[in-house]
């Protein structure tokens, strides 16, 4: 059984990891690119990249568009606790989906469906992330 993330798991894994080296974004900019504002993102991303634990809550709101153009939204939330570098918790309220890590496993539980799966996993939450895709 595989495994899929929901597009604001993905985007909160994302927060723990912003670009390693802004500078190489700052070379390739454009004059348009405010240079303070990548500074303030790469001290962000430094900052994030030294906690050894954090939570993320985030609203979301998923789209889907059906074959007849017609578009159906669902709004939901997510909450993800991290300790580095290896355990993860992370609950979908939308899809009732709830992940666990421990730097061993992954577990996926569905709770709508009564179903959960595991598999091992890397030792690392940023080689989880990797895993995932």
């Amino acid at each position: 059984m595989g495994l899929q993330m929901g597009t604001g798991l993905a985007l909160a894994l994302g927060l723990a990891w912003l670009a390693p080296s802004a500078q190489a974004q700052t070379a390739a900019a454009t004059p348009a690119i405010d240079r303070e504002a990548i500074a303030a993102l790469t001290r962000m991303g430094t900052y994030l990249r030294s906690l050894k634990a954090y939570q993320v809550a985030a609203r979301t709101t998923d789209e889907d568009v059906l074959d007849d153009g017609r578009k159906i939204q669902r709004e939901g939330t997510v909450d993800l606790l991290a300790r580095m570098p290896d355990a993860l918790r992370v609950e979908q309220a939308n899809d009732e989906r709830l992940y666990l890590y421990d730097g061993k496993n992954v577990t996926l539980l569905a709770k709508r469906a009564n179903m959960y799966a595991t598999v091992a996993a890397p030792p690392t939450i940023r080689q989880l992330t990797r895993f995932m895709h």
